[in-house]
């Protein structure tokens, strides 16, 4: 019985070096993407500070929405003061679409 306990430790200690080795392959793994991902988003802020048209796309495209969005809301809905035509058709997805690519852009960053 003291043989089988005094084998334990040493035992204890090789289990213990395997989960320590796959835990450091995992951070290591987790460093890189973090590098890649870090590159990535300054790749991007140096396109967006050079060509300032590239940063621009975004609100100069979803201004439109934001405006017919906030005049249903707040004139229509809060003050009651009109009625706002639904957009429908192709105009209706195009403002689906623009309004799903900002949360998608900002998720995605």
């Amino acid at each position: 019985m003291l043989n089988l306990i005094s084998l334990l430790g040493p035992l204890a200690k090789a289990v213990a070096s395997i989960f320590v080795s796959f835990a450091d392959k995992d951070i290591a793994v987790v460093q890189a993407q973090a590098a890649v991902e870090t590159a990535a988003i300054g790749a991007t802020a140096s396109v967006e500070q050079k060509w300032w048209f590239v940063a621009a796309m975004l609100p100069i495209f979803a201004l439109p929405i934001a405006a017919w969005e906030w005049k249903v809301v707040v004139w229509d809905k809060l003050f009651k003061l009109g009625v706002t035509d639904p957009l429908t058709g192709d105009i209706g997805n195009l403002a689906m679409i623009i309004v799903a690519g900002l949360f998608m852009h900002a998720v995605i960053k």
